[in-house]
């Protein structure tokens, strides 16, 4: 908790946006190599095919919210922890 805590704010932002960017190529990346599989195929059997790629926003949404929550109660424990020392 103590190396989470001292993150500072421009990292937990990183961490969040990383997550966010990765939840959305990832899969992404991953359709457009299955698109050209399937054309590939298509191409040869004579045929056409559509695709859809939805990405769930609880999946990306909720993991950048649960570590910033984590981030702000560690912060939070570590500050009252160095109040206590001072007194």
């Amino acid at each position: 908790m103590r190396r989470l805590a001292e993150l500072p704010v421009i990292g937990v932002v990183f961490v969040c946006i990383t997550w966010v960017l990765l939840c959305i190529f990832v899969p992404l990346l991953w359709m457009i190599i299955e698109m050209r599989r399937t054309m590939a195929r298509l191409q040869r059997a004579g045929g056409g095919e559509g695709a859809a790629i939805q990405v769930d926003g609880f999946i990306v949404l909720l993991p950048p919210l649960v570590f910033c929550v984590a981030w702000w109660f560690a912060r939070h424990r570590a500050r009252r922890a160095a109040a206590r020392r001072e007194v």
